[in-house]
């Protein structure tokens, strides 16, 4: 029987050998005959023709002609850059040999493990997007085999190994021999070396399986395509799909965890609906647009980089040309102002290449879902494509979602340079060289998608009420400001009761810090700084937040009584009754904005101030009036409502909407970046009644809102568009 058992034959270079091909023939002395003429592009158009009958979708003609992903670049490894292993799907849908990202994992926590540090995460391998492993409290070693194999990349690689020659006899491997598979099992799907083929078809149980010469399925690959998904719990056929849970199911699972769902489906049924306008062809067409979008943007850093860069030369040259009429002393001018130019360009350029490869890497996520669809299309089955259709509209959420992050932080950057006047006249008395300004515009780029083309806002919903006095607080709360972090903690600033207070998103508190004096809002500097306002002290503090604790910082005093306080592009703006001071980081001030200058009367009681797009944003609830200033202090823009009385806290979301608490009306009014309003969002007839501050938690669809009533202080309410 050992005389029927074939050594495996030596493996074919997968990355350069020519899959179009004849495949090569092996010697007469193995014991087999030639192989036949297979090409790969064959397996793509037999793949196809699995589907081709079940349902016939066509969409963008121009998408056809320059989307098109080779089978080679599919079932690649893209760490190893060989055939897939054992492919495991990561959650931003990129495939990996399970040996290959077991490796990388061990990798990238070599440096927490050594400074005794427990891993968390890792990025993935090919688009450094954060990645957890799919259950806590397992260790890193067992990570990769945590995730989902994918089976459709899975039974493709092993037909491209069947065509060269290099799929083993399962059997033969779990007992750790080297055989070369001839037989294939339909119902088993698993590969039989000669000597295992007779063994299985003498048990009584597998007489009547369908068992299958491996050069036939060379010369007709759809043969070994497992015509369903395995369910992920119980690996049997996948025959339901939950619409409840958005799960595909199998027999039992049916009778057992879903027993009770009401929206359940056969697979041919839940198929079917894909098959209309929301389903696949919207689908392709949704991440067809995201991938330009990407580009877009990507295109979009680009150019400014040039841009820059070619800036950055004429006004090298300019330097230069200047530089000639003058002597020594002023060359020392010259070096200093390059020398300060060169350290600022460089930290933009920084930024800006930072802001491209997480473009970049979006791209990648969006462009492999693509081409993941477009081949399970072409190839897969009807479970396979209810499954990954199922995964990639999650996906697209979070595509969206980082796309309008990208989005919000495209500006347009520019340099400008003014010789010093005083050079040109007396050099004598010339202090610089010159000043180079960094303009900053709010860039709208041509993005190819519409504005929530994927999850259109609709409505407001609540989604909980949490408590935020706490033992020990002298009285009612009173949270006049806040910033919603983005792993779901909330730190408040309770005025009434002199504290800022850090509390999980389920309304835990975790840390309590008791303040000098009695805040009246807060600004958020960075991830681990921020800044807060005391009026009756005349100052602001800065405070630091260091995992679950809140630490003091330094004390300014401001000699103004300043109301309210805003943070963006490195500036810090104070409200105060006269005007807005305007300081750098450290709260030093460099200009101050007064009202009167600008035909502004002097407020009684200007309530919040916002950085946005446009400028700033300044409520005056005592004129009941929502007051929009350029960033040198013109008014641009004023509106009153009879349906806005005494605007109160302030904020801004991820598009660069404006939203406005109004405390005696009972509403939140929300504006565009210009200052236009757009529409009443909560109302008294929503549970509203004296909003106070409201902060957006950054890129997601949720808030939180505090109130002004006296039975509601206690409590902060969390919403979400929807």
């Amino acid at each position: 029987m050992e005389a029927d058992r074939r050594s495996r034959p030596p493996r074919l270079d997968f990355l350069t050998m020519d899959l179009t091909s004849p495949s090569p023939t092996l010697s007469s002395s193995s014991g087999s005959s030639q192989k036949p003429n297979f090409k790969s592009d064959d397996v793509v158009s037999n793949f196809g023709s699995l589907t081709t009958d079940s349902f016939n979708l066509r969409f963008r003609n121009e998408w056809q002609g320059s989307r098109s992903s080779s089978p080679v670049e599919t079932f690649q490894c893209p760490v190893c850059l060989d055939h897939m292993m054992t492919p495991k799907t990561l959650p931003c849908l990129h495939n990996v040999c399970k040996k290959c990202l077991q490796q990388h994992i061990n990798d990238f926590v070599r440096d927490d493990i050594k400074a005794d540090i427990t891993p968390t995460s890792f990025p993935c391998p090919v688009c450094k997007r954060k990645t957890l492993p799919p259950e806590n409290n397992v260790g890193f070693e067992k990570w990769a085999s945590l995730f989902p194999t994918n089976h459709f990349l899975h039974a493709y690689s092993t037909i491209l190994a069947v065509q060269r020659e290099e799929v083993d006899c399962d059997p033969c491997a779990r007992r750790g021999e080297n055989t070369l598979a001839t037989w294939w099992c339909r119902e088993c799907s698993e590969y039989h070396c000669n000597v295992c083929k007779t063994v299985h078809a003498g048990f009584k149980i597998f007489k009547n399986h369908d068992v299958i010469a491996v050069k036939e399925i060379a010369r007709n690959p759809e043969m070994a395509v497992p015509n369903f998904e395995p369910c992920a719990e119980h690996n049997e056929k996948v025959t339901h799909f939950c619409n409840d849970h958005r799960v595909s199911c199998c027999g039992k699972c049916m009778v057992t965890t879903h027993r009770k769902c009401l929206q359940t489906a056969t697979v041919k049924e839940q198929f079917a609906t894909l098959k209309g306008k929301k389903g696949l062809p919207h689908l392709i067409g949704v991440l067809a647009d995201f991938e330009d979008s990407a580009n877009a943007l990507i295109e979009s850093r680009r150019m400014i980089i040039e841009d820059l860069e070619s800036r950055r030369q004429s006004i090298i040259d300019k330097v230069k040309t200047i530089r000639e009429g003058f002597e020594e002393d002023l060359r020392k001018l010259e070096a200093k102002l390059l020398e300060d130019f060169d350290k600022f360009h460089n930290a933009e350029m920084e930024q800006l290449r930072t802001l491209t490869e997480e473009c970049e890497n979006l791209g990648k996520q969006i462009t492999n879902a693509f081409k993941l669809v477009e081949t399970v299309k072409h190839a897969g089955s009807e479970s396979h494509m209810i499954s990954l259709i199922d995964k990639v509209s999650s996906e697209c959420h979070i595509y969206e979602r980082a796309l309008r992050e990208n989005k919000s932080k495209l500006q347009h950057v520019d340099y400008d340079f003014h010789v010093d006047h005083v050079i040109e006249n007396v050099l004598k008395n010339a202090k610089h060289f010159g000043n180079i300004n960094i303009k900053r515009t709010k860039q709208k780029a041509q993005l190819m998608i519409d504005e929530n083309q994927f999850s259109d806002r609709k409505s407001v919903k609540e989604v909980k009420r949490l408590r935020v006095w706490i033992a020990g607080d002298r009285g009612r709360c009173g949270i006049v400001g806040g910033v919603y972090l983005n792993d779901g903690k909330l730190l408040l600033a309770d005025c009434d009761n002199f504290k800022m207070k850090l509390f999980t998103e389920n309304g835990r508190i975790l840390h309590n810090l008791v303040l000098k004096s009695k805040p009246s809002d807060f600004a958020m500097i960075d991830e681990q700084t921020f800044a807060v306002t005391f009026p009756s002290a005349s100052g602001l503090q800065f405070l630091h937040l260091k995992g679950n604790t809140i630490r003091e910082g330094n004390y300014v005093s401001t000699n103004r009584i300043n109301h309210s306080l805003s943070y963006s592009d490195n500036c810090l703006y104070l409200l105060s009754n006269s005007g807005i001071a305007v300081c750098d980081k450290e709260a030093r001030e460099t200009s101050f904005l007064k009202f009167k200058e600008h035909g502004v009367p002097a407020s009684n009681a200007p309530c919040y101030i916002k950085a946005c797009s446009s400028g700033l944003v300044v409520t005056d609830p005592d004129k009941h009036k929502v007051e929009l200033f350029s960033l040198d202090g013109r008014l641009l823009q004023s509106y009153t409502s009879s349906d806005l009385k005494q605007p109160t806290g302030i904020d801004i979301d991820a598009d660069g909407n404006i939203f406005v608490c109004c405390k005696h009306s009972s509403n939140i009014h929300q504006f565009n970046e210009d200052g236009q309003r757009v529409k009443i969002i909560l109302t008294e007839k929503d549970g509203v009644e004296n909003p106070m501050a409201i902060r957006f938690q950054k890129f997601t669809n949720k808030f939180f809102v505090s109130e002004a009533k006296i039975s509601s202080r206690d409590y902060i309410r969390i919403f979400e568009w929807i």
